[in-house]
């Protein structure tokens, strides 16, 4: 046990020991109960009407409950220093009726929500200051919000497959759309560098992302084919030997050297130099899981990644933040979550 930890009150969640003292809790290593190296960590809750000390931590249907003497909080609401940030400060969850929800920093700037649309929304991308972003549906629609300016889009044009997501250049002056067979189409000063809409797929194309440098994107297919575009480099896929989970979306490492691919049980497949990483502390665990997951983001340092599920939770990796979910801001929500783009810290 610990000789030099100091804690008034103690509990264990998520495979680890949590310890608070005033306003400061500290997790142990994953997995362990007794270590404070590997992926420990600490965090402080800074919230003026959060007034030490702690008096109680208390894990229940899948969360940790913070308690002072006249006040609660969630570690998804909690302010963190010390923690885990990932360089982000916050996060978007889009449905595919173009609900948007709001989590940390990340500030609303409309939906298509209240709107009847032809198709349903299946994804979105946000601008880098974090003062808009974009949602795309499956015709090709594109609704842009905040800052985010209209480059085109494909919502008057047939298409021989759905889209199922796009990209947004660095400076936001453009973005692609791809559709499920990796048809890329290109808007603003989005540059075009190959597509698979010419080669017969095993699989339908999911997802793309871009390079840090915008010269070039990979697409990923549902049995974890990967293809590299421009200046994209190809680091391994699973398309030769597809897990029996479908793959739901690639997530590049800062310098473009690797990326994770992840399957809709949650499981995570390191290339490059991506990190081999797992759900954090901060974050609820897979058991908690209601439904597959469905998209991904990597955060602004290279160490992990949030990701949603159909039900809207959103599960932290690697030393990414977590400030929230859908089902725990609206209870009971029965939509269908898609997207989710960050902020930074």
């Amino acid at each position: 046990m610990f000789t030099a930890q100091p804690a008034s009150v103690i509990t264990v969640f998520s495979g680890r020991l949590w310890m608070a003292f005033n306003n400061t809790v500290t997790f142990t290593a994953g997995g362990t109960f007794n270590s404070l190296a590997g992926d420990s960590g600490s965090f402080t809750i800074v919230e003026t009407d959060c007034q030490p000390p702690i008096v109680a931590l208390y894990p229940f249907t899948g969360q940790l409950f913070i308690f002072g003497f006249d006040w609660c909080q969630t570690l998804g609401n909690i302010t963190q220093v010390g923690g885990n940030s990932g360089g982000v400060g916050g996060y978007w969850v889009n449905a595919t009726d173009g609900g948007v929800f709001s989590f940390g920093n990340a500030q609303f700037h409309g939906s298509t929500g209240g709107m009847r649309l032809n198709k349903p929304v299946v994804g979105m991308a946000a601008t880098h200051d974090a003062g808009g972003y974009w949602e795309v549906a499956s015709d090709g629609g594109v609704f842009s919000f905040g800052d985010a300016h209209f480059w085109g889009s494909t919502g008057s044009i047939v298409l021989n497959k759905p889209m199922v997501g796009m990209a947004v250049t660095p400076d936001g002056g453009g973005y692609w759309l791809v559709a499920s067979d990796g048809g890329i189409f290109a808007y603003g000063d989005a540059q075009f560098y190959g597509s698979t809409g010419s080669i017969r797929l095993n699989k339908p194309v999911i997802g793309m992302v871009p390079t840090h440098d915008g010269g070039g994107y990979w697409l990923i297919a549902s049995d974890g084919g990967v293809f590299a575009y421009g200046d994209a480099g190809f680091f391994g896929s699973l398309g030769g030997a597809p897990p029996a989970t479908a793959l739901v979306g690639v997530a590049p490492t800062p310098g473009g050297g690797g990326y994770w691919v992840l399957g809709a049980n949650g499981t995570v497949y390191p290339f490059g130099n991506a990190p081999r990483v797992g759900v954090g502390a901060v974050s609820p665990g897979l058991s908690a899981m209601k439904s597959p997951m469905t998209g991904l983001i990597p955060d602004l340092s290279g160490q992990g990644f949030d990701a949603v599920n159909g039900s809207g939770q959103v599960f932290a990796y690697g030393d990414a933040p977590w400030f929230g979910d859908v089902t725990t801001a609206v209870p009971g929500y029965s939509g269908h979550a898609v997207g989710i783009a960050v902020t930074p810290s």
